[in-house]
């Protein structure tokens, strides 16, 4: 961040209108259970900094914006999703075989680990969290063999220690809340997902999943002359 104060106090006296300048974001969030939190204590003090220099260079007061994007809301959202069937593959000519875990949510709720390998935690309830973890990958429903939510950024499959699940059971997706319902689509004309608030005990429905009449809403068979 020093560094960009020295790049924008370089550009600032060719900008003598300019009241702020933004240092975009990036604050990381802990993805993995054994990441510790980022350390925001040194933050205060550089931005306090770089905005005093930025003023003293431009001569008048210059506001400092951030954008602390995922920081703040990527562990504030949960993808739950239900365990549909378990299957195991063999062993052939292409790789070794794997144990999947099956489940009726995939790229279209949440295609982070589809489009760049991200790593979601993932936790089950019900009778498969007291079994003895397994590795298993996990899968959704969707007819592209990138519907995989256990992968890297060479997209390769990379199983998780898992209890098996039973069908029925539920698997969560873990630190849904930054890039999950802003990046979802009607791939396959299938409906977005419902977003529960859940506060104190209280479960409140604040977008209801979308119906098939939502989807084709603004489909239209008009003449263009």
């Amino acid at each position: 961040m020093r560094k960009l104060t020295e790049v924008y106090a370089g550009l600032l006296p060719q900008f003598p209108d300019v009241e702020a300048v933004n240092f975009g974001g990036g604050i990381p969030h802990p993805y993995r259970p054994e990441a510790k939190p980022y350390d925001l204590a040194w933050y205060r003090p550089v931005l306090v900094e770089a905005a005093q220099h930025l003023a003293q260079v431009a001569g008048r007061p210059i506001r400092i914006e951030i954008e602390p994007g995922r920081y703040p809301v990527a562990g504030m959202g949960l993808l739950v999703s239900r365990v549909k069937d378990i299957k195991e593959t063999a062993t052939n000519a292409k790789g070794p075989g794997h144990r999947f875990i099956m489940v009726d949510a995939g790229f279209a709720d949440l295609i982070r680990p589809a489009m760049y390998g991200s790593y979601h935690h993932i936790s089950i309830v019900g009778a498969g969290a007291t079994r003895t973890p397994e590795p298993f990958v996990v899968a959704g429903p969707l007819c592209e063999s990138g519907d995989v939510f256990t992968r890297d950024d060479h997209e390769l499959l990379v199983p998780r220690p898992l209890g098996r699940p039973d069908p029925g059971d539920l698997l969560v997706l873990h630190d849904a809340g930054a890039y999950g319902a802003a990046m979802s689509s009607n791939y396959v004309s299938q409906g977005r997902v419902p977003q529960v608030f859940w506060d104190d005990g209280k479960a409140t429905l604040i977008a209801r999943r979308e119906t098939l009449e939502d989807i084709v809403r603004v489909e239209c068979d008009e003449r263009l002359d």
